[in-house]
């Protein structure tokens, strides 16, 4: 019998030749993905729901996730589209990307995604509702108690005058604007921008404004504040440099943010020769900052 079996399968290898038969491809598959796998307190993550459905399986998507109140969870951009191969088999694939930030340290867990639509209906093709719970391992922040926190893929600092701070004159109001951009971080948690008062300078700041932005490739922020000054006289008036601190969750590291210390001019007041001159045409003088 046994000899019987072999004779018939060489039979068959010689008619067909040598073939690898695949275990059924799954009609559907579940992905999670938090990148990067380790996160900071504050600290932007993204999450990436993939549901891969097989041609000709029902249509379906994954519940958004539930995390509780240690975490804050908003969608980035519109759910994707696209077609992906997975073990040779060519899927439908169904994408949305999420920002995570923890508001604690420790292990945070992602429930398994939950499978809505028709189908979770569908007989015979569902078998389990829900994908693998994924962990997320948090880090507390890396600085001292009471100092800012600013975890970011990127902070940039600038600034633009509404003329040239080397040519002012003394009683007359320039405008500096300072705007600190950053990715990775919303423009509520960046810091407003201190100028110190000193003799023979006013100084007047408005309140500032912030704004966010949430976008497929992530979250962002840029906080804007003005100043006035007005010089009360002719001289020279020394601005001490503007500086954030940040944490690069990038590179790993710590950085800073900076514009240089700068000199203001200040002459004395001239009047024009006649009723009918022009006033000079506004410029404005922008200076970006430089990471160290």
């Amino acid at each position: 019998m046994v000899r019987a079996v072999s004779v018939v399968r060489a039979a068959l290898l010689a008619l067909f030749g040598t073939c690898t038969v695949h275990a059924a491809a799954p009609h559907y598959l579940i992905e999670t993905e938090f990148d990067p796998p380790r996160a900071y307190v504050g600290a932007e993550v993204t999450l990436r729901l993939r549901l891969l459905r097989a041609p000709g399986v029902p249509y379906g998507v994954l519940r958004p996730p539930r995390l509780g109140e240690d975490v804050d969870l908003t969608p980035l951009g519109r759910m994707r589209n696209y077609e992906a191969r997975r073990a040779g088999v060519l899927y439908e694939v169904r994408e949305q990307t999420y920002a995570v930030v923890p508001r604690r340290e420790g292990k945070l867990v992602l429930p398994g995604p939950e499978i809505v639509g028709p189908l979770l209906r569908a007989p015979g093709i569902v078998r389990e509702v829900r994908g693998k719970p994924r962990e997320l391992v948090v880090r507390p922040p890396r600085v001292g108690q009471g100092e800012p926190w600013l975890p970011a893929r990127s902070l940039t600092l600038e600034e633009s005058w509404s003329q040239d701070p080397g040519a002012l004159r003394a009683g007359a109001p320039v405008v500096r604007t300072l705007v600190v951009r950053a990715e990775g971080i919303t423009g509520n948690r960046l810091p407003r921008l201190q100028m110190a008062a000193q003799p023979g300078l006013a100084l007047h700041p408005d309140v500032g404004s912030f704004r966010s932005a949430f976008l497929e490739a992530g979250m962002g922020g840029w906080r804007t504040q003005r100043v006035v000054l007005i010089p009360l006289d002719e001289g020279e008036f020394e601005l001490p440099e503007v500086s954030v601190p940040w944490w690069d969750i990038v590179a790993d590291a710590p950085r800073v943010a900076s514009l240089p210390a700068r000199t203001l001019r200040a002459g004395h007041v001239t009047r024009a020769t006649s009723s009918g001159a022009k006033p000079l045409a506004r410029r404005r003088f922008r200076k970006r900052a430089h990471l160290r």
